[in-house]
């Protein structure tokens, strides 16, 4: 699928979006715009989802555009899903969230994991910055977190990474159902605090030779969070099992070989922490 502008979400749900059980690549030439208005919950309003995605490429910006009269279920600030796995995700402008609904970029796992790899999403570049979005691998449509054995692969950000988590194979406790099946305080949940644990339960995926990683995460900017002037309980991470690789700047950072051996603050507001979880 390719549209050589902008793919632009209206004012009622199911406006603005793509979805197939299998896509291959999808390309905006320009924004990818997501929008929650008024009263209503847009489910899927300025939006991209499917089975499996073999590949994301938006030439301008992902925006999510909030009316902050809006709705109670937030469900609408997932903008790009997959059931299953997305290949590679790129884009060469921002991707800019709300506080009150960020950006939720979110795939559950392969459909049949391999024996030494289980890759949810392959590969993130983006060209500018990363703000209020979460990118969440290990969940299912309904916002389950089900496949502990999840993984990434690079993540690179050309510009600085705020008030944002990266998250493979982990839940927090402050995930809240919406009584119905699906999880709908995403949006409100921290990252990278004392809360993290590996993902759990009944129905979860979990292989023993597996374990969820991310392989490396490049950030040539800033790690910022938020103020205290704006919040003293927000909490962003980059949480997995494993962590191969980690640059801030033009600075990697040391990481203990193995699973679960780093747990360090990043940033100057002290609310960002590289959590990897036993």
């Amino acid at each position: 699928i390719t549209i050589g502008g902008s793919l632009v979400g209206g004012t009622r749900g199911n406006t603005g979006s793509i979805g197939a059980g299998q896509l291959g690549p999808v390309t905006i030439g320009h924004d990818l715009i997501h929008k929650i208005v008024g009263t209503s919950d847009l489910a899927s309003s300025g939006k991209i989802s499917g089975d499996t995605i073999k590949s994301i490429t938006i030439g301008g910006s992902i925006i999510s555009e909030v009316d902050n009269t809006g709705g109670s279920s937030r469900i609408s600030n997932i903008v790009l899903q997959s059931t299953n796995d997305i290949g590679s995700i790129t884009v060469k402008g921002d991707i800019t969230g709300d506080a009150s609904s960020p950006v939720i970029i979110m795939a559950r796992g392969q459909k049949t994991p391999g024996a030494t790899s289980d890759v949810a999403i392959g590969n993130v570049n983006v060209s500018g910055r990363v703000d209020e979005t979460q990118i969440l691998v290990g969940y299912n449509a309904l916002m389950q977190p089900v496949n502990a054995d999840a993984q990434i692969g690079s993540v690179n950000v050309g510009g600085d990474w705020i008030a944002s988590s990266l998250v493979a194979g982990a839940k927090n406790s402050q995930i809240v159902s919406n009584g119905q099946g699906g999880f709908i305080r995403l949006n409100n949940v921290n990252f990278g605090d004392a809360s993290d644990a590996k993902i759990s339960g009944t129905g979860t995926m979990d292989n023993p030779n597996l374990i969820s990683k991310i392989a490396s995460i490049v950030i040539k900017g800033q790690i910022l969070g938020t103020a205290d002037s704006v919040s003293t309980t927000d909490h962003f991470g980059f949480v997995a099992e494993q962590i191969g690789f980690l640059q801030i700047g033009n600075y990697p950072r040391v990481l203990h070989p193995g699973s679960g051996n780093d747990h360090f603050a990043l940033g100057p507001t002290g609310d960002v922490a590289v959590d990897e979880i036993p």
